[in-house]
């Protein structure tokens, strides 16, 4: 039996399928042993045998990876041979296995192959196959089972909004001992009405995660403090967003002092939360920088940026050159945005500052800062403004080396405040701060843009 310990993080559906692949269901096949009457019949007998099992889970997997890195320059290389899976594979491993006879891993399976090739009557069917096999289980492992099917919708190509949504309310109606995986379900698709920018369908996602959050007890309501927090905030951000920034205030302090016994560390994470609608409809401060690069022009070495200019949308982005993945997505994201708006007064500019060595060797910040400049104008040839702080090092009184403060953070932050990459900042054309997010992701794009358009009409 699943307890909730076990399943503690969100993993996407076809991922936990391709983990089973390897570990427990690794010698034997999706198909059983009969189902061709040889290796030369089979068509994917070049392959390894667990073929059929990896096209549904790699095929989806190909898809997000091509949508999230769209427009970037850095594109991983897919070099697995079982992740180029053509949907005429797909549909051949589909025919191979009947629903009706389908075990509840089989049937799985088959459901995110149909969805994959957008057969969404038979891929609900397997899915009703897949839970009906599982109907006698013990409620936590129920839940988890509807929860990979929340999953599946939501990560399938035209994202099945309405049948993720109804598989939730019905793992709601599972009760208090499907709490935590209510929740788990609730914050997908919360992320997923982020993608679409609805604020309607995120504050429901957000009633029924605080009432889930609502549902735990004793050491299961400990274990999941982190995640009953984020709800919370998420709703703060909404009431922010909403233009009610003291009542968001209100509710990160009325949260910390309700969960505060869940630990210090998730009060001191809903307190600090606060300083950013504290600045809501404030002049934003001008960025400090000891140097200022705008594409096409030389280096500024002037301490004063003038920036975040007045009579311009900008958005201010917090980042690092050293960091990858994620941070290419945001790059992405600067790009279009300013491919769209920058013609109508809309400007980004990264900030950012140095850590004292470029490729592990030591180096002054002058040289570290034309590195990043090559990075961000040269290689990725982004069209923003990038500043760059020089960071001050000081010794302590036992002579361990620390980080003086960075004013910038500090104008921001208030004098303990330290940005983290990923911090983004909307400010309007009067030099007012509109909007803060401090976990900036991809998906944030469709809401920054209908909030970027509105500012611009202003």
């Amino acid at each position: 039996m699943r307890t909730i310990a076990s399943v503690r993080w969100p993993v996407v559906a076809v991922a936990i399928m391709t983990i089973a692949a390897h570990g427990a269901f690794a010698q034997q096949s999706w198909l059983s042993s009969d189902s061709v009457s040889s290796a030369s019949a089979d068509p994917y007998a070049r392959y390894h045998p667990l073929r059929c099992e990896f096209i549904p889970a790699h095929a989806e997997l190909r898809y997000w990876r091509e949508k999230l890195f769209r427009d970037t320059i850095y594109t991983p290389p897919l070099n697995n041979p079982w992740q180029h899976a053509t949907m005429d594979e797909v549909r051949a491993c589909i025919q191979r296995v009947p629903i009706e006879t389908a075990t509840a891993r089989q049937a799985f399976g088959l459901a995110n192959a149909y969805l994959i090739v957008a057969d969404s009557t038979k891929a609900e069917a397997a899915f009703q196959r897949f839970l009906t096999l599982g109907i006698k289980q013990p409620i936590a492992d129920r839940a988890w089972d509807m929860y990979l099917v929340v999953q599946s919708y939501l990560s399938s190509r035209s994202v099945e909004w309405s049948k993720a949504s109804e598989y939730a309310a019905k793992l709601d109606a599972l009760g208090a001992p499907a709490a935590a995986i209510r929740m788990l379900a609730r914050a997908d698709l919360y992320d997923q009405a982020s993608v679409m920018d609805s604020l309607p369908l995120m504050e429901a996602q957000v009633v029924a995660w605080v009432k889930a959050g609502g549902d735990l007890t004793g050491d299961d309501r400990r274990e999941w403090g982190d995640l009953i927090a984020s709800a919370f905030g998420r709703k703060a951000d909404l009431l922010a967003r909403r233009g009610h920034p003291d009542s968001a205030i209100a509710t990160l302090r009325q949260a910390a002092d309700d969960l505060g016994a869940l630990g210090r560390g998730i009060r001191d994470q809903l307190l600090r939360s606060t300083w950013r609608y504290v600045q809501y409809g404030k002049p934003a401060p001008k960025l400090m920088s000891s140097f200022t690069y705008a594409p096409g022009q030389p280096v500024s070495t002037s301490s004063t940026t003038g920036l975040p200019a007045v009579g311009k949308v900008s958005l201010l982005l917090f980042v690092s050159p050293s960091c990858g993945g994620e941070c290419r997505r945001w790059y992405a994201v600067a790009r279009r945005l300013v491919e769209r708006y920058g013609r109508q007064g809309f400007e980004v500019t990264f900030v950012t500052k140095t850590g004292g060595y470029v490729d592990d060797r030591l180096v002054k910040p002058a040289e570290e800062a034309d590195s990043i400049n090559a990075l961000f104008h040269g290689l990725l040839q982004l069209p923003v403004n990038l500043v760059v702080w020089a960071t001050e090092f000081g010794r302590n009184a036992d002579g361990r080396l620390r980080i003086r403060a960075m004013p910038n953070d500090q104008a921001y932050m208030g004098p303990e405040g330290v940005m983290f990459p990923g911090t983004a900042i909307l400010v309007d054309k009067k030099g007012m701060i509109r909007y803060i997010k401090q976990d900036f992701k991809w998906m944030d794009e469709q809401r920054f843009r209908a909030m970027i358009a509105d500012l611009l009409k202003l």
